[in-house]
């Protein structure tokens, strides 16, 4: 079962472990990364170390990335698109003889450089007269502590997790400084019942979140103001997953999750509800396999995105429940060395929560994203090429969605072709490439008129890469990249204000790049 609040679904990720990246024979190791990117001239370096003795492993890895302005297709600058991350990670576990796993990880991640003053912006045309760029400090920081049993016997399969993630980001002008800081601590105790047919797994979540926002006028600190809001979760759940017969899968499950929200003003609002889920494959032919799937999710109330909290919002009106109704139906078919494949989806959201500085901290909009995707494949013994088309049209509120009435909640999209291909030699040369076609987008809504925005154009965009891993001096991998090989000059269609051409300039995307790189495992 998806997590609380998972209204299109949610990705679980996790990093490596010391055992996934040591040889066999090898109790400890590291690899070295070093990097360049001709546009920008962005120099990264990198070094992992790993290690495993007696029950305890041990993983670091470090980061640091540096360089300039990018380059669009045009030749022109990218405004605020220089480079300067510093990241790493540590990760500590212990594991008994028995199976007893108990593992402890911290990342952190450093961004500090100047940004577009508005940063999903390239420029506002008109407007009050401000800077290009200004500073954005960005300080990202999670912990997560986990027990688990990695020789689970029987109904015996717990998880027990707590994680504490927190996000600054200040933001600094000559006269001004806005900071804005998420914090969220969460949990979950579950466990995983094996059964003969599959299993169910079922528990407790919670989280705890809070959204502030600091504003300083430096000239005059009476302008200076403040605002913050809260929101706790407690889920029950419980997800099953099924084999009822060699050819068919099933998962179904549920949850309930109860909430509290304390507004800037202090008030509080509490809300519960229910949420499903319910999939299944089944398997017509050996070639042939079926899917479906089908979810209602009651999200509850969110927390506002930190800039736009006004410490003036009164909630005299409750901030209404977002739900979501997503559903799918899917079919693979594979027959030799091709693969074909399709899906219909959708996704409603009810009530997404769109509070606006000026307008009230309980706005609320209708959302809706809906598609198909259709893919073709062909493998062979050491290589494989796939094309795939995807259209995607989203709504706010009955209308197409243009990037600001979409702003927090959707973007427009339209029709995409995308091709992959890779080949490896026997001499360890591999070699590939990737390209995204994105068609011109008529379906679009303008705000001011009420009626048919402008066409959104279309681009193309190649890359293509070889590496290679020389059998005669071992750990070593070298990497050459070409990306955007045709040096598009082009906004990626999720970007803001490509409708709004006497208004704004979206951000485009890098030209061509030569990216090199190369690896040392020892």
């Amino acid at each position: 079962m998806p997590g609380p609040g998972a209204l299109g679904g949610s990705l679980a990720y996790e990093t490596k472990d010391a055992a996934d990246l040591l040889d066999a024979d090898k109790s400890m190791g590291g690899r070295y990364k070093l990097e360049y990117d001709s546009n920008g001239g962005i120099l990264s370096n990198s070094l992992s170390v790993y290690g495993v003795e007696g029950g305890f492993e041990y993983l670091g890895f470090a980061k640091y990335a540096e360089g300039d302005n990018r380059i669009d297709g045009d030749g022109d600058d990218i405004v605020g698109s220089g480079t300067d991350v510093l990241s790493g990670l540590a990760k500590f576990a212990y594991e008994t003889e028995s199976g007893s796993r108990l593992e402890f990880s911290m990342e952190r991640v450093k961004d500090d450089n100047a940004r577009p003053y508005r940063a999903n912006i390239g420029a506002i045309i008109g407007g009050r007269p401000v800077p290009d760029t200004r500073p954005y400090d960005l300080d990202r920081t999670n912990y997560v502590l986990t027990y688990t049993e990695t020789a689970p016997d029987g109904w015996w399969d717990p998880k027990i997790q707590l994680a504490y993630s927190v996000t600054d980001l200040r933001i600094t002008e000559p006269d001004q400084q806005i900071n804005g800081s998420t914090d969220s601590l969460s949990g979950v105790i579950q466990n995983r019942f094996n059964l003969a047919n599959g299993s169910i797994t079922a528990g407790i979540d919670f989280y705890s979140d809070e959204a502030e926002s600091d504003y300083f006028y430096l000239p005059d600190a009476a302008w200076d103001e403040a605002a913050e809001e809260h929101l706790r979760n407690f889920g029950i759940f419980a997800q099953a997953r099924l084999e009822p017969t060699a050819s068919t899968r099933v998962s179904l499950g549920g949850r309930v999750d109860f909430q509290e929200f304390e507004g800037v003003d202090g008030s509080t609002q509490s809300a519960s509800g229910l949420s499903g889920n319910i999939s299944g494959e089944w398997d017509v032919t050996q070639a042939l396999t079926l899917s479906a799937g089908y979810a209602h999710v009651w999200g509850g109330i969110e927390l506002a995105e930190n800039f736009i909290m006004n410490p003036s919002w009164t909630y005299a009106d409750d901030i209404k429940e977002v739900t979501s109704d997503s559903f799918y139906v899917a079919a693979a078919y594979q027959t030799g060395n091709w693969t074909l494949d399709g899906k219909v989806f959708s996704t409603a959201l009810d009530n997404a929560r769109a509070a606006s500085y000026g307008a009230g901290p309980a706005l609320s909009a209708d959302v809706l994203s809906q598609g198909y995707e259709l893919g073709i494949g062909y493998a062979w013994m050491n290589g494989f090429a796939r094309v795939g088309y995807a259209k995607l049209d989203t709504e706010v509120n009955g209308r197409t969605a243009n990037s600001y009435t979409g702003n927090y909640l959707t973007m427009p999209m339209g029709e995409f072709i995308t091709l992959h291909t890779a080949h490896r030699f026997e001499n360890g040369l591999l070699i590939g490439g990737d390209a995204q076609i994105a068609l011109d987008s008529e379906n679009t809504y303008d705000t001011a008129t009420g009626g048919e925005g402008p066409t959104l154009p279309g681009y193309a965009v190649a890359n293509a890469f070889v590496e290679y891993t020389p059998a005669s001096f071992g750990g070593l991998t070298l990497r050459a990249e070409i990306n955007n090989l045709f040096d598009e000059d082009y906004a990626a269609r999720a970007t803001y204000g490509q409708e709004f051409v006497d208004a704004v300039v979206p951000l485009n995307e890098p030209g061509r790049s030569f990216r090199l790189s190369a690896e040392m495992r020892f």
